[in-house]
């Protein structure tokens, strides 16, 4: 059996040596560094603007691909009755189309020199753009969320939620005592660092006192679940699975404001 070190969380007051925690810091820290590399690729997004698009969700587009970080490349082309030269290689194209009739045959060019291309001709595409980005590119998923508000959007609800589903499907699996602390511990940090890289921090060791609370909301989640078992014997495992589900989601939950206040305050300072 792998030994474990203890935990010890630098300036975090009330915190540091409480916990004897079966976390094994090289995993921790490799998981860190895992992360940060998958959140923080490069990614290039062109944008096909129709000469005739309305002015109005012009301007919403400019909002809404606005990079938030330096990692995006954003370029616009612009084309109606002939289509633009030089139709380059990018993570993904965007076709703001009105009524142009080179729409689609931009579209099938683009698909059939296998790159990844959506239409947007309504308000609502916005919306669901992010949602699409997240579904179909995972790999690249976490990058995007870095750097498109809509996608970080779709990405965070999406995490909170299947985090909370698999932890809450972990609890009902009768294991030995204790040992599904661990998997869950790290289903959380993996949830919390996946978060705090969409929201544009660097996770680093200043971030471990936030990752100490999220270990100690696990456990009080296990406390919590171990007097309702006990309560509650023949639906045990109904108990632990709730527990583990809607724990996790409160968590995932109260991160993400967190964050959204960490993130403001850093913007409001950048104005300042």
């Amino acid at each position: 059996m792998k030994s474990r070190k203890k935990v010890q969380v630098k300036g975090a007051k009330g915190i540091k040596g409480l916990f004897d925690l079966p976390i094994d810091l090289k995993k921790m820290n490799k998981l860190f560094k895992g992360v940060v590399k998958e959140g923080t690729q490069p990614l290039k997004l062109q944008i096909w603007m129709d000469e005739t698009f309305p002015p109005e969700l012009e301007e919403l587009a400019k909002q809404v691909f606005m990079p938030q970080g330096p990692q995006l490349e954003l370029l616009v082309g612009r084309y109606y009755q002939t289509l633009p030269h030089g139709l380059g290689q990018a993570d993904l194209h965007v076709i703001l189309m009105a009524a142009s009739p080179k729409t689609l045959t931009l579209f099938h060019i683009l698909d059939a020199l296998g790159q990844d291309v959506v239409l947007i001709s309504e308000r609502s595409d916005f919306d669901a753009l992010g949602r699409w980005i997240v579904r179909n590119q995972r790999k690249k998923a976490l990058s995007w969320a870095r750097c498109l508000l809509i996608a970080r959007e779709a990405l965070r609800d999406e995490l909170v939620q299947s985090t909370a589903i698999t932890n809450g499907l972990i609890a009902i699996v009768p294991f030995l005592p204790g040992a599904d602390l661990p998997v869950l511990m790290i289903s959380q940090m993996q949830m919390f660092l996946k978060l705090a890289v969409a929201y544009g921090l660097d996770p680093k060791m200043k971030h471990l006192k936030e990752l100490a609370v999220i270990l100690a909301s696990s456990l009080g989640m296990r406390g919590v679940a171990r007097r309702l078992v006990a309560a509650m014997p023949p639906v045990s495992w109904a108990v632990r699975g709730t527990v583990g589900y809607v724990g996790t989601l409160a968590i995932g939950k109260l991160t993400v404001l967190y964050l959204e206040s960490l993130a403001a305050k850093e913007t409001d300072e950048d104005k300042n």
